[in-house]
């Protein structure tokens, strides 16, 4: 017994034949959506638009999948309500993710707006040889980690030297410090 195909399947072929023609598409495939408009009374809504649940503890493949052959966004995430939100959640077509911003200019790049919030924070209750953060860095030469502050206090840890067994910690205000560890 085999059970295999596409249960529901939406697909947008179009073919431009014309030599000198053009052919615009735009608009989503599907659009799911959910609304209440309430005249009196009260209305709740606490139910999902999109859910995705693979039951089956030995089922192997991906429960979503997004193929991106394009160059627009793979993903985008808007928290404002909006379909224009100035700082959502992307994932563009390389892989790249940005958080609060709509593009990134790093693997991850995360732009907070809000003074009074931590950009990133990373906490481990872990043992001993589990880290919060960890910065591998492969190759010679480079900062593996800098940080900056608009305070004009700033730090890196540099990889140099034979073999990298005495990493350089730099942290820098008016006065450049430089020690190893």
């Amino acid at each position: 017994l085999t059970d295999s195909g596409n249960f529901l399947n939406l697909a947008r072929t179009n073919t431009q034949n014309g030599a000198g023609g053009t052919f615009a598409i735009s608009g989503a495939l599907a659009n799911l959506q959910s609304n209440c408009t309430q005249t009196a009374g009260t209305c709740t809504d606490t139910s999902s638009i999109l859910n995705l649940n693979q039951q089956y503890a030995n089922a192997s493949g991906s429960v979503a999948v997004i193929t991106n052959n394009g160059t627009g966004n793979s993903l985008r995430i808007n928290d404002d309500g909006t379909t224009t939100d100035s700082t959502p959640l992307i994932v563009d077509a390389n892989g790249d993710v940005a958080i609060g911003a709509t593009s990134a200019i790093a693997k991850l790049y995360v732009n907070s707006s809000a003074a009074a919030a931590n950009t990133a924070y990373f906490k481990s209750v872990a043992g001993s040889g589990v880290f919060a953060v960890k910065v591998d860095q492969t190759g010679t030469g480079g900062n593996g980690l800098i940080a900056q502050a608009d305070s004009g206090i700033s730090g890196y840890f540099s990889t140099s030297g034979s073999g990298n067994a005495n990493p350089t910690v730099v942290i820098q205000s008016s006065n450049t410090q430089t020690g190893n560890l």
